[in-house]
């Protein structure tokens, strides 16, 4: 039955992505930076879920790494596009 749940899970993630996916590619850079943060958060939970699957102790640095960067470059670039600079 937990296993079953993890896989259940990944699917749900890869719809996810999926979605993400489509929404970043839709015209305008608001609805990019919504699609790539849906998709990051996506994916640095199916990395953690990932681990624990096959007990790969990196998996959950990389996933927390890749939510670090995707939200600090996520605020830089609202604050450029805003105008207030870096």
């Amino acid at each position: 039955m937990y296993e079953f749940a993890l896989y259940f899970l990944l699917f749900s993630l890869g719809v996810s992505i999926v979605t993400g996916i489509r929404v970043a590619a839709r015209q305008g850079l608001y609805n990019s930076l919504v699609g790539v943060s849906i998709v990051i958060i996506a994916l640095a939970t199916a990395l953690t879920v990932i681990g624990e699957i096959y007990s790969l102790q990196f998996s959950r640095d990389i996933a927390l790494y890749l939510l670090g960067l995707a939200t600090m470059g996520t605020l830089l670039i609202s604050k450029i596009i805003k105008g207030e600079g870096i």
